[in-house]
C-alpha cells in the first residue's frame, strides 16, 4: 500500500497523523460499524422475541449462551483457517453465512412457526461465522495504515463502534414495531450481506499486510516454541533433567527465559495479568444485565421500542464516556486504578438500579454500565498494547476475548435464573453486591502497580 510518507531526523514518520486520512481506514471501520448494527438489531429482536414465547429471564439468559459459546469454542479454529486460505474470500463467504440463520428466523417468524429452540438454534449457527469474521476484522484496521498509527487505528475505532451499537438498538426496537419481527430478521440478514460486500472490495494491498501480520505472529510464536524445546533437549543432554539440581532454578534461567514463547511470556507480566483478570471480572458481573435488557423491559410490562432504548443507553453512555476517558489516558492516567474502578462503577449501578425499581432509572443504569463498560474495554486493551511483548498481542488479544465472552455466558445464565428464581431487583442486587466488593478489593490488591501507566 502506498502510505504518504516523509523523511525526518529520526528516519521516516507518518505525513497523515491521523488513520482516518486513509481510505482503507475508513472503509474498514464503515465495514465494522455496518455489521455492529446489525448484530445489534438481531441482538434486541431475538432477546424480544425469545422473552415473549418463553416468558422468563432463563430463556433470554439462555439465548445469551447460544450466542457467544459455540463462537468461542469454534474461535481458535478460526484462526488457523484465516491463517491457511484467501482473506478476501473469507470476508465474502462467513458474512453470507451470517446471513443464513437471519433469513431463516424471519421465514418462520413470517409463517408463524418459530419457536424457542429455533431461535437458539439459529443464535448459535450465528456466532460461528460471526466470530470468524471478528477475528481477522480487527487486523484489518492495523493493516490499513502505517506501522506508526497501529494503536491510533484501534482506539479511534471505539466511538464509531459505540454510535453503531446505539443506532442498531434503536432500529431493532423500532422496526418490531414498523413492519414486524420477520422483516427485522431480513433487515439484519441485508447488513450481513452489505458487510461482506465492504471487506470484499477493500483494496489487495490492505489483505497482503494482514497476512503478513498473521504470519509474523506465528512466526514468533513458532520459534519460541522452538526454542524452548531445544532448550529442553540441551539440558537433557547435559543431565541437567533428573539432577539434585533446584528445578525452579533451571526455569529461571536467562536461556528459558528467553526460549519461553511468547504469549507464555505475556501472561507472566503484571498488567497483563491485570488487564485479563479485569475483563472476565467486569463481563461475569456487569455485562450480563445488558444480556438480558429484554428480561428487564419485560418486567415493566414495557415493548420491543423499550428492549432496544435498553441497549442504546448503554451506547449512548459509552459515546459521552469515551472522549474523557482518552483525556485520562493521554495525561497518564493509572492503569490499575482505571481498570479496578471500572467493576466498581458497575457493581454500584446494578446496586442502585435493585433498589430504585423504576424503568426510566434503568435506562440510567444501562447508560452508566456502557460508560463503565468503555473504561473497562479502553483500559485493557490499552494496557495489553503496551506491556504485551511484540508478536504475541494477537493470540493475548484473543484469549481475553474468549475468556471474557465466556464469563459474560455464564454471568448471563446465573443471573437470568436468580431473576425467575427470587425477582429481577434482588437478582441484580446480588450482582451489584458482588461486583462491589469484588471491584474494591481487586483495586486494593494491585494497588503496588498503581505508578503504572497506560
Amino acid at each position: 500500500m502506498d502510505f504518504q510518507t516523509r523523511p525526518t531526523a529520526s528516519g521516516w514518520s507518518v505525513l497523515k497523523q491521523s488513520p482516518y486520512s486513509y481510505s482503507p481506514y475508513r472503509r474498514v471501520v464503515a465495514g465494522q460499524a455496518f455489521s455492529l448494527v446489525g448484530r445489534w438489531i438481531a441482538n434486541v429482536a431475538a432477546g424480544w422475541l425469545v422473552m415473549r414465547l418463553t416468558d422468563a429471564a432463563a430463556g433470554v439468559g439462555f439465548l445469551a449462551v447460544a450466542m457467544m459459546i459455540p463462537g468461542l469454542v469454534v474461535a481458535p479454529f478460526g484462526g488457523q483457517l484465516i491463517d491457511r486460505v484467501h482473506l478476501r474470500l473469507v470476508a465474502t463467504f462467513v458474512w453470507g453465512l451470517v446471513a443464513v440463520p437471519s433469513v431463516i428466523l424471519g421465514t418462520l417468524s413470517h409463517y408463524g412457526r418459530i419457536t424457542p429452540v429455533v431461535v437458539y438454534a439459529m443464535a448459535a449457527l450465528a456466532s460461528i461465522p460471526t466470530v470468524i469474521a471478528s477475528s481477522f476484522a480487527s487486523r484489518l484496521l492495523t493493516a490499513s495504515v502505517p506501522d506508526e498509527l497501529e494503536r491510533d487505528s484501534i482506539t479511534k475505532s471505539s466511538i464509531p463502534n459505540s454510535v453503531a451499537r446505539t443506532v442498531g438498538a434503536i432500529l431493532g426496537g423500532a422496526l418490531i414495531g414498523w413492519v414486524g419481527i420477520a422483516i427485522t430478521f431480513w433487515v439484519v440478514a441485508v447488513t450481513a450481506i452489505g458487510t461482506g460486500v465492504i471487506y470484499a472490495t477493500l483494496p489487495r494491498a490492505v489483505w497482503d499486510r494482514s497476512r503478513e501480520h498473521i504470519r509474523e505472529d506465528s512466526a514468533e510464536d513458532d520459534a519460541g516454541e522452538e526454542g524452548l524445546r531445544e532448550h529442553s533437549r540441551s539440558r537433557e543432554d547435559d543431565g541437567a533433567i533428573g539432577d539434585a539440581e533446584d528445578p525452579s532454578a533451571a526455569q529461571g534461567s536467562p536461556a528459558a527465559d528467553a526460549a519461553r514463547p511468547k504469549v507464555r511470556q505475556a501472561l507472566e507480566v503484571p498488567m497483563v495479568r491485570i488487564a485479563l483478570y479485569s475483563a472476565i471480572l467486569f463481563w461475569l458481573l456487569v455485562t450480563p444485565l445488558q444480556r438480558l435488557a429484554a428480561a428487564v423491559a419485560s418486567a415493566h410490562n414495557e415493548s420491543a421500542n423499550s428492549v432496544g432504548a435498553l441497549g442504546a443507553a448503554a451506547g449512548l453512555g459509552a459515546i459521552i464516556a469515551n472522549p474523557a476517558l482518552r483525556r485520562m489516558i493521554d495525561r497518564g492516567a493509572r492503569a490499575v486504578r482505571l481498570m479496578g474502578s471500572a467493576v466498581l462503577i458497575g457493581g454500584l449501578a446494578l446496586m442502585a438500579c435493585s433498589i430504585i425499581g423504576n424503568f426510566w432509572y434503568d435506562i440510567a443504569t444501562f447508560a452508566v454500565i456502557g460508560a463503565a463498560f468503555e473504561l473497562s474495554s479502553t483500559t485493557s486493551q490499552a494496557s495489553l498494547q503496551r506491556n504485551t511483548p511484540t508478536g504475541a498481542s494477537g493470540r493475548v488479544n484473543s484469549i481475553v476475548v474468549s475468556a471474557s465472552t465466556g464469563a459474560a455466558a455464564v454471568g448471563a445464565m446465573v443471573m437470568s435464573w436468580l431473576m425467575d428464581g427470587i425477582g429481577l431487583r434482588w437478582a441484580i442486587g446480588i450482582f451489584g453486591a458482588i461486583a462491589i466488593s469484588v471491584g474494591l478489593h481487586h483495586a486494593l490488591r494491585t494497588a503496588r502497580l498503581a505508578d503504572q501507566e497506560i
